[in-house]
């Protein structure tokens, strides 16, 4: 960004915590390859190396000032992952504006080259908002404001932040309420046929009458009845939730198979599509917890990577 003549460049840098503890699928390909990279290993060197580069680079373009804008943290997080440490292994960064820490300060850290960098941790989840100053003979200046006393609003951001949530609101809506338990949702504004016709088929669902008289599959161990909507085996009866139960159903109908996050929306919610799947993964982590409770071995649902979940035969 030029500034009156000044060149001041912005590196982005965010901690490989994201790759290492997120989830996987999120960078990975339909078969399972890591498609992206957030600069890890075992020492931090790679992420030293990838920022330093970038820094380079934005110097070779002409800036004077170097800004790293970082989600990297320090407490709680990997010691050779902090915002201290991406400092001091490399050179050419003439400030750090951090919000992935729990703390809230202003200080400077000395650089692989002994120089002074200044770095302020603004806390998380927009408690403040770090303001740098550069004043005329160079000088780097860091300050903090609460964002509560910020008040300020921009025109052009606010558009743009009400245009993404009113696109999405209904379908965040629709996957909040189904990972906190939800069987079903309904959006505004909706029809009372279709809502009743909804609740019916909840009904029927919850009371056993969906599937065919005397329909049972077994596997693992497990016995699943769905005229009875019951999963059991030698260690008794797994209790399942109405929505637990399909998603077992819909995996040990496909025993030995891999079945994809779309289709398991589809067998047990009964959509046709959703762009959020990852209500799958919470639901599948609850009928894991659910097995494990009863005594079996919750490893019989397996994670395919990049795919889906099978259920073991």
């Amino acid at each position: 960004v030029d500034y009156g003549g000044t060149k001041v460049a912005f590196v982005g840098i965010t901690t490989p915590e994201s790759f290492e503890k997120s989830t996987p699928a999120y960078f990975q390909d339909d078969n399972g390859n890591f498609i992206y990279s957030f600069s890890e290993d075992k020492d931090g060197s790679a992420l030293y190396k990838t920022v330093q580069t970038t820094v380079d680079a934005a110097k070779a373009e002409g800036a004077k000032y170097v800004i790293a804008i970082a989600h990297l943290g320090m407490d709680g997080t990997t010691e050779y992952w902090t915002s201290e440490a991406v400092i001091q292994n490399t050179t050419g960064i003439d400030a750090m504006l951090d919000g992935h820490s729990h703390e809230e300060y202003s200080k400077t850290v000395a650089n692989k080259d002994g120089d002074n960098v200044v770095l302020a941790q603004t806390k998380t989840k927009l408690a403040n908002l770090g303001k740098l100053t550069i004043s005329a003979d160079g000088k780097i200046t860091s300050e903090l404001i609460s964002a509560k006393d910020y008040t300020k609003k921009d025109e052009h951001i606010t558009e743009f932040i009400t245009g993404i949530t009113d696109k999405f609101s209904a379908e965040l809506d629709k996957v909040v309420g189904l990972e906190i338990g939800g069987d079903d949702y309904l959006a505004k504004p909706f029809g009372l046929r279709e809502l009743i016709a909804r609740v019916r088929a909840l009904l029927r669902r919850s009371s056993g009458q969906m599937q065919p008289q005397g329909n049972t599959i077994t596997a693992s161990g497990i016995t699943l009845n769905e005229d009875a909507h019951t999963a059991t085996g030698e260690k008794g009866q797994i209790d399942l939730t109405p929505r637990e139960f399909e998603l077992l159903a819909a995996l040990m109908k496909q025993a030995g198979n891999v079945v994809s996050r779309e289709d398991l929306l589809h067998e047990a919610w009964g959509w046709e599509y959703l762009t959020e799947t990852k209500t799958v993964d919470t639901h599948i982590k609850r009928l894991r917890d659910k097995i494990n409770a009863a005594g079996y071995d919750s490893g019989i649902v397996e994670t395919v990577r990049g795919y889906g979940y099978r259920f073991r035969k």
